[in-house]
């Protein structure tokens, strides 16, 4: 896995879980044609959506996201305070990335006013919570969309 300083097809985003047992350091972001394009239509109901200012977040069911451990030094690619990446993947090498030991399933995109957001997951059959660091979604499509 290679930083790209150039939109690719895939993000890496820091995360997490709230697992007393498991871990999760990453989560990597499939970015193709179709998550661009659902991605558009959500940013674009948002703002046409005119909620007070006390309106906290709109969530959507995605599955463009997968969480990983840090076995070696994927993780370390976001340093200091970065919190996401471009990264070019090599042919299958994210089927080399360790899962965390629990399913998971339930994924959601939360989205927020500004394009800010998201991703989560949670455990099969221990409702734990994994999570990416909030990162600019929207940003990040505008970016993709105007290469």
């Amino acid at each position: 896995m290679e930083l790209s300083s150039k939109p690719t097809k895939h993000i890496l985003v820091k995360a997490n879980c709230q697992s007393e047992w498991d871990c999760c350091d990453f989560a990597v972001i499939t970015c193709d044609d179709s998550w661009k394009k659902g991605l558009r239509k959500k940013l674009d109901a948002i703002g046409a959506f005119n909620a007070p200012d006390s309106f906290i977040s709109f969530r959507f069911y995605d599955s463009s996201v997968e969480f990983y451990q840090s076995k070696d030094d994927e993780a370390e690619l976001l340093s200091g305070e970065k919190e996401w990446e471009f990264v070019t993947l090599n042919e299958d090498e994210e089927e080399s990335f360790e899962k965390p030991e629990t399913r998971l399933e339930q994924g959601l995109l939360v989205l927020y006013k500004d394009g800010s957001g998201f991703y989560k997951a949670y455990g099969k059959y221990t409702g734990e919570e994994f999570y990416t660091a909030i990162f600019p979604i929207g940003k990040i499509l505008d970016s993709m969309e105007n290469k």
